[in-house]
């Protein structure tokens, strides 16, 4: 039975090889005839003494032909070793002679075997027959600086790359690194550091011989001019402000480096996601914000600019758009928020210094094809070396030589990849929404209910989400697990050093997979982490960074809390009220009171927190229900804004009154939205009826998140589920009153998910005998209970009110 479905398993991979085969060679027919057809327009069109630097319409048409031909050729290199992968050549069974030739023994071979899998009849090889394309593209194209050209490039150096990888050239660049027993966070990120640092070395260990002098490699030579070909079309494609060549070129630079030269892998991989998400936020942002807008109408020359030149670049109007969009008082803060240098990571690194000791960042971005998932942890050194002792003057009387500065610490990184099914991906995506939009049902159902509620299955849901995000993600992460070991000199420790913070983790993915659950993963819950904090790109952290100090004073706090008067919370226990005619000695009636009230009470008034005595020109919905202009001016005007209410920020302020907000001079924006109550519900849900599907989206809480941040805001707090108003005005009130004790909001985020419920599912307890990395290092069943809290930071998590 085994081999009847090992062999039904291999047709099936057969036919799925034959039917993509015909498909990839339809294409390549459809191809053909249009470059012909091309070529005799080009021939027609095309004066005879016309200079080289001069490219016509038609030309650039029948250069993008020659692109696409030299992508087809790639596709079908690529098909063409998973066949051979599948049907591996077979030992010659039958007698040969001492003199017969190999080319006769395969011969034989191919009669005595016919392969299963129909092949290519190509008189040169697919990489070569690439390249050939892409040079004629090149040639086609006209300058380099054009649209044309650098798309043309970027073809000619992938098909440099294949043809060297073709011929041997950075098979195992994706190697693993050796296994190390216990591997220790100063140990295991100081070999990942030396793995780029470290000289070429002819001979020795493994991790020696993988960077020899690349010289010695076959097909070293094409591979190193197309990975020149790939730096060139990243510079040129940034000039042009041209993301999606950009992104193309960066990810194969990380895939030519990889484990090999780890450091570098990761430099590309973080300008590969940074082109990726300025497409995918200014997308976002130009949706959001009004038709009319001045940074919109410089947009939309731009593109206008874009489309009529191959050079749009040269235009002086061009110049004079982008000039006002970079202005830096009167200039389009999304713009800069979303601005891609050619080295972000070179740029952050120094900039990490004002983050709490050993932050790490955690970098996962997928392919173009999303086929592929990167994994990359980024981490500053922690040991300095010491500088050399000064040298002894020469002569009598000399002065002492200064002591030369020692070397900048070299950061520390690891990088991994591995094969990901978009199925999965959108899978794990759904099942995480489900999970949240029941448990939001059920808060709704208790605020309602009360205690009467039945119990649904919401976290049950969740914690299968969880668990299907974790397999999914365990080929990236396990080679990633030595960054998040705890560091050897503070192991034993069980208490931190006054002042000092527990290292938080800068969690940066793309904008399609945000909403999954990463600061619910057990290799992030360690309890020698800090918090885990979202961020949109690897440029945006370091411009939050630049823009100033992550605190701001107790006084400068704006609020709008229930705009609508809809929420209402119970009063403490201490203030009851006695209900007429209730019999003696019974429980204490908790009459609710509206959320505005309580605020007042309990904020404004000190009682509850004494951080908002001073907060001036706020919004309560117990007075009046404010405008848009009022709701700008209370987020704006202020360097932390506070929201309490049901629903969404951006469900009662419209994106289109809150995308086009300055919020530079912004440090924080803390919303504590989604209050679950039956009459907000009925008019959230009345209100999404007539909205369309993009305007839903901009209300999500990832949406609103990367929107304030587009803005400027340097912090924002908001949460991805909803929950009664009881439970998130408690929360509201933790957290003002830490604040308002000096607690980081970081540290403050990290108690809550702290704070756990007993685990759904225990199935066995830790063994006694367990090793070092096995206690820090656990899976999700063994740590893991689930925390009551849906918080997530977006920014910088040490900010402070002072």
């Amino acid at each position: 039975a085994a081999l009847r479905a090992g062999a039904v398993g291999a047709a099936g991979d057969d036919l799925a090889l034959e039917a993509e085969a015909a498909q990839l060679q339809s294409v390549a027919e459809a191809l053909a005839e249009a470059a012909s057809t091309a070529e005799h327009v080009l021939f027609s069109a095309a004066p005879r003494g016309m200079p080289p630097a001069i490219s016509l319409p038609a030309a650039r048409q029948l250069a993008a032909l020659k692109r696409k031909m030299a992508a087809l050729e790639l596709s079908q290199a690529a098909m063409q070793a998973r066949a051979d992968a599948a049907h591996p050549p077979r030992a010659a069974f039958f007698p040969t002679m001492s003199h017969q030739s190999e080319a006769a023994s395969a011969a034989v071979a191919i009669f005595l075997y016919p392969p299963t899998a129909v092949p290519f009849s190509a008189a040169v090889p697919h990489t070569d027959a690439a390249l050939l394309h892409a040079s004629g593209a090149v040639a086609l194209a006209g300058p380099a600086e054009s649209h044309a050209g650098v798309r043309a490039r970027l073809a000619q150096a992938g098909a440099l790359v294949a043809v060297g990888r073709e011929r041997g050239w950075g098979v195992d660049a994706w190697a693993p690194a050796p296994a190390v027993e216990a591997p220790a966070y100063a140990e295991a990120m100081a070999n990942g550091a030396a793995t780029a640092a470290a000289p070429a070395e002819p001979q020795g260990d493994p991790e020696q011989a993988a960077r020899r002098p690349v010289e010695t490699m076959a097909g070293a030579a094409e591979a190193a001019e197309g990975e020149a070909g790939l730096r060139e079309v990243v510079q040129l494609a940034l000039a042009q402000l041209d993301d999606s060549p950009a992104h193309q070129a960066a990810l194969q630079l990380a895939d030519s480096a990889g484990c090999a030269r780890p450091m570098e892998c990761a430099r590309w991989l973080a300008l590969a996601h940074a082109c990726g998400a300025r497409t995918h936020w200014m997308a976002q942002w130009r949706a959001a914000c009004p038709a009319g807008s001045r940074f919109i109408l410089l947009l939309r020359q731009l593109d206008t600019l874009r489309r009529q030149w191959p050079r749009p670049a040269a235009c002086a109007q061009w110049r004079a758009a982008v000039s006002a969009l970079d202005d830096e008082a009167t200039g389009c803060a999304a713009w800069q928020s979303l601005a891609v240098p050619e080295d972000p990571l070179g740029k952050l690194l120094p900039l990490l210094s004002a983050m709490p000791a050993g932050t790490r960042l955690l970098l996962v971005t997928r392919s173009e094809d999303r086929g592929t998932l990167y994994g990359a942890v980024i981490a500053p050194a922690t040991d300095v070396p010491a500088a050399p002792p000064a040298a002894a003057p020469k002569g009598k009387g000399a002065a002492p030589a200064a002591a030369s500065a020692p070397p900048p610490p070299t950061p520390r990184c690891l990088v991994s990849r591995a094969s990901v099914s978009p199925a999965a991906v959108a899978a794990a995506l759904a099942s995480t929404d489900v999970a949240r939009r029941q448990l939001s049902r059920e808060a709704l159902a208790r605020s309602t209910e009360g205690d009467l509620a039945a119990a649904g299955g919401g976290e049950a849901a969740l914690a299968e989400a969880l668990a299907e995000f974790e397999r999914l993600l365990e080929p990236v992460l396990a080679p990633l697990r030595p960054a998040f070991a705890p560091d050897p000199a503070t192991e034993g420790s069980t208490e931190t050093p006054a002042g000092a913070l527990l290292p938080p983790t800068v969690v940066i993915t793309d904008a399609d997979m945000a909403p999954l659950p990463f600061e619910l993963l057990a290799l992030l819950r360690q309890r020698h982490l800090g918090c885990v904090c979202r961020d949109l790109s690897v440029p945006l952290v370091g411009l939050r960074l630049s823009r100033g100090v992550a605190q701001a004073p107790k006084s400068d706090v704006g609020y709008a809390v229930d705009v609508r008067n809809e929420i209402c919370v119970p009063a403490p226990p201490l203030q009851h009220t006695p209900r007429v005619g209730k019999p003696a000695g019974a429980a204490p009636h908790l009459e609710p009171r509206p959320l505005g009230k309580a605020f007042g009470e309990e904020v404004l008034a000190g009682k509850a927190a004494g951080v908002g005595k001073d907060w001036r020109g706020g919004l309560l919905g117990t007075d009046a229900a404010p405008s848009a202009t009022q709701l700008q001016r209370a987020i704006s005007g202020h360097q932390v804004f506070f929201y309490a209410g049901p629903g969404s920020l951006l469900s009662i302020l419209a994106p289109e009154f809150a995308a086009p907000l300055d919020l530079r001079s912004s440090a924080a924006c803390l919303l504590f939205d989604q209050h679950q109550e039956e009459g907000s519900a009925r008019r959230l849900a009345k209100q999404a009826n007539s909205k369309s599907a993009p305007r839903l989206a901009l209300e999500e809480p990832h949406a609103t998140a990367g929107l304030l941040s587009l803005g400027g805001v340097r912090t924002v707090l908001l949460h991805d589920r909803g929950a009664t108003p009881a439970d998130r005005h408690a929360d509201s009130l933790r957290v003002l009153t830490g604040l308002s004790s000096g607690a980081s909001l970081g540290e403050l985020v990290r108690d809550a998910y702290a704070q756990a419920k007993e685990p759904l599912t225990s199935d066995a307890p830790a063994a006694s005998g367990a090793t070092r990395e096995e206690q820090f290092i656990t899976p999700r069943e063994a740590l893991a209970p689930l925390p009551d809290t849906s918080a997530i930071l977006y920014g910088l998590p040490h900010f402070r009110l002072v």
